[in-house]
């Protein structure tokens, strides 16, 4: 039993030498309080949990930092298959400024043409019908009545301020023709003609 067992080890000697070895612990605890190493501990001690403190937060902002890792790898993939398109749109508005750009130059010099045969003119509705008379009667003696013919360097005068005035006007007049063409019907954006 329990009884007769604590009676072995008393008769035995070693609950002398278990008490003997915990009150020599206890003065050996008690010097070491006492020595200067113990405060030393004691620093060592508290900067390890601190340290410990430290990682567990060092390692919940790792955990953050590669969920959003992983949040931007995604949004990288995104926008690598919306690249393509990017550029699709990208190209074709390229393209749509070369033909702005185009038509534009064009008619900037249907403009400069114009402007300068009106310079080169400078003269009316009415003087330009006679400017054309003349130039009939120079391809035509024959019907003008048998007048006198205009030199041939006249005559090609104004036969050439006739031509670039006449291409400036009917470049105008087709674009004009162009824009009517490109106006919106009357059903497609739901209001009235004028």
């Amino acid at each position: 039993t329990l009884r007769s067992a604590v009676c072995e080890v008393k008769e035995s000697g070693e609950l002398l030498t278990i008490a003997h070895d915990v009150q020599q612990l206890s003065v050996s605890f008690d010097e070491f309080r006492g020595s200067s190493e113990f405060p030393q501990l004691r620093s060592d001690v508290q900067q390890l949990f601190s340290t410990t403190s430290d990682l567990r937060e060092l390692t919940a902002s790792c955990h953050e930092r590669i969920l959003s890792f992983s949040s931007m790898q995604d949004d990288v993939e995104y926008q690598k298959m919306k690249v393509p398109q990017l550029a699709k749109k990208v190209d074709e508005w390229c393209k749509s400024t070369d033909d702005n750009i185009i038509g534009l130059r064009e008619e900037v010099v249907a403009l400069f043409n114009g402007l300068e045969a009106l310079r080169s003119f400078g003269c009316s509705r009415y003087e330009l019908a006679e400017l054309r008379r003349k130039l009939d009667d120079v391809k035509n003696p024959q019907q003008a009545g048998g007048g006198p013919a205009m030199a041939p360097l006249d005559a090609e005068k104004f036969r050439k301020q006739v031509v670039r005035f006449d291409n400036a006007l009917s470049f105008w007049k087709k674009k004009d023709t162009t824009q009517v063409e490109r106006t919106p019907s009357e059903g497609e954006t739901g209001g009235e003609s004028t």
